[in-house]
């Protein structure tokens, strides 16, 4: 089951927590490839596009899916957008109604959301670029905790002297 929780990455790979649930005519609720999952309470808008690892899994409540036809759009590059900052923006999402307690969305609200589609060529060229800095910032990061790591150990090795 994909959570809200397993929304950090642009692209899915692997979940947190496996459930094993029977669900009524699941081929309606199934994820398959390039579907985009957004959350709709909690951190809205947080997206993620389905790997072919995770086919079959299904979204919780928390969560909406949106199927994407890739010759119209790259899923991607929708999930980017949805990530970016720019939807909040938009008429249309201000005008959605939210919960008071939990910021929320309805499902209905996102079916009416206008978003721009640039060629399929740009939004390529978009997608690439995002996945290629998450890449990139993912290394950075890992680079960041090693040398904190090495940092941290030196610092124990000249304090036990």
């Amino acid at each position: 089951m994909i959570s809200v929780k397993d929304l950090d990455s642009l692209l899915i790979g692997s979940v947190q927590t496996e459930v094993q649930l029977c669900i009524p005519k699941p081929e309606k609720h199934q994820l398959i490839k390039n579907d985009v999952v957004i959350a709709i309470r909690g951190s809205l808008l947080k997206s993620s596009v389905i790997t072919e690892t995770l086919e079959g899994s299904v979204s919780n409540p928390n969560t909406a899916f949106f199927r994407c036809y890739t010759n119209i759009i790259d899923p991607v590059y929708l999930a980017v957008l949805l990530r970016s900052g720019y939807v909040e923006q938009l008429p249309s999402f201000r005008k959605m109604s939210r919960t008071t307690t939990l910021p929320g969305i309805r499902v209905n609200d996102l079916r009416n959301l206008e978003i721009p589609l640039p060629e399929l060529s740009i939004q390529h060229q978009i997608s690439h670029l995002f996945v290629s800095l998450e890449k990139l910032t993912r290394s950075v990061t890992s680079e960041i905790e090693t040398r904190n790591s090495l940092a941290q150990a030196a610092l124990s090795r000249v304090l036990e002297i």
